[in-house]
C-alpha cells in the first residue's frame, strides 16, 4: 500500500501514466500544428464545426455561404488532415 502521506500525489490505478499523458499533449500540438496549415476558410470550418459544435447551417450564416460549400469545407479539411496524419505515422 501507498505511503499515506503521498495521498491524492498517487494516481489511482488504471491512471494514465505520465509517459502516456505526454505522448497525448505531444498528439494534439500536432494536430493544432496540423490545423493550423490549413487554408483560413478551411480552418475557420473546422474550427466551428469540430470545436464549436455549429451545424452547417449555421457556420454557413455566419461565413456568408451555402450549407453546400460549408460541407465540401468541411469534407474537404477533414481529408487533409486525415491524409497528413497517416503520412505522420509511417
Amino acid at each position: 500500500m501507498a505511503d499515506s502521506t503521498l495521498g491524492p500525489y498517487i494516481p489511482a490505478t488504471g491512471a494514465p501514466s505520465p509517459a502516456s499523458c505526454a505522448a497525448e499533449c505531444e498528439r494534439v500540438a500536432l494536430l493544432v500544428e496540423l490545423v493550423e496549415g490549413l487554408e483560413p476558410e478551411e480552418r475557420r470550418v473546422i474550427e466551428l464545426r469540430n470545436l464549436d459544435g455549429l451545424t452547417y447551417t449555421e457556420i454557413a450564416a455566419m461565413l456568408g455561404g451555402s450549407d453546400d460549400r460549408v460541407r465540401l469545407l468541411h469534407q474537404r479539411a477533414t481529408l487533409r488532415l486525415g491524409r497528413l496524419c497517416a503520412h505522420l505515422d509511417r
